[in-house]
């Protein structure tokens, strides 16, 4: 819990029902699903280009087993859209623009990365570890290649009769935002070391609708 603000409501995984009662959430995700096609292309053509791929970070490797994680990050709400990035994916970055801005605009800034735009793209067989993010953001994905057989477990924060905790299974659908889950409950990630290619998806980051309500001026 961040020490700057009060408890937010939360869930682990925001279905459709939850995502409904939110109209920046559906407005996004309709955006982004909408161009779903063009989206899917693009990343075929951005991942063509060794410039782009050599632009890859590794995250946490500590957090990285059995594989390597690799990131691209285009947008971040403390330094804008990334140019050089933006230049060989020029679609996501328009088809997003100042839409994640507009949302937060006059919210309080608790860090430079609270909103993100980020492709991850994990190498067969890759276990990332258990881990948690900030309480106030939620993760909004979509597939983009190499998601057969590759999941996402949620802690929900509860436990079956038998002592163990409680997990939502989520799975990625190219060109489909699910899952969108919480981002401050613990979860990890497997990609499938059946599969031929590398297990990638478009991750937005987005203030939690209700820390909006609460810390966004009015």
């Amino acid at each position: 819990m961040h020490a700057l603000i009060e408890p937010l409501e939360s869930r682990p995984v925001w279905h459709q029902s939850n995502q409904d009662l939110d109209h920046d959430l559906v407005s996004l995700r309709q955006r982004l699903e909408s161009g779903a096609q063009q989206l899917l292309e693009g990343w075929l053509d951005f991942k063509q280009h060794w410039t782009y791929e050599a632009l890859a970070l590794s995250p946490y490797p500590r957090l990285t087993f059995n594989g390597t994680w690799r990131k691209w990050t285009f947008y971040r709400n403390g330094d804008g859209w990334n140019r050089e990035l933006c230049s060989g994916f020029p679609l996501l970055c328009s088809m997003l623009g100042t839409s994640l801005a507009e949302r937060s605009q006059g919210a309080q800034v608790l860090g430079p990365s609270q909103e993100e735009v980020a492709i991850n793209e994990l190498t067969p067989g890759t276990h990332i570890l258990p881990h948690a993010g900030p309480q106030y953001r939620l993760q909004l994905h979509m597939g983009l290649a190499g998601l057969k057989d590759s999941y996402l477990g949620v802690f929900t924060g509860s436990w079956q009769p038998d002592g163990e905790p409680d997990v939502a299974y989520e799975t990625w659908q190219a060109g489909v935002v699910t899952p969108i889950f919480d981002d401050s409950y613990t979860h990890y990630t497997r990609a499938s070391p059946f599969g031929l290619e590398a297990r990638a998806v478009l991750d937005v980051g987005v203030l939690q609708p209700d820390f909006l309500r609460k810390y966004k001026a009015q």
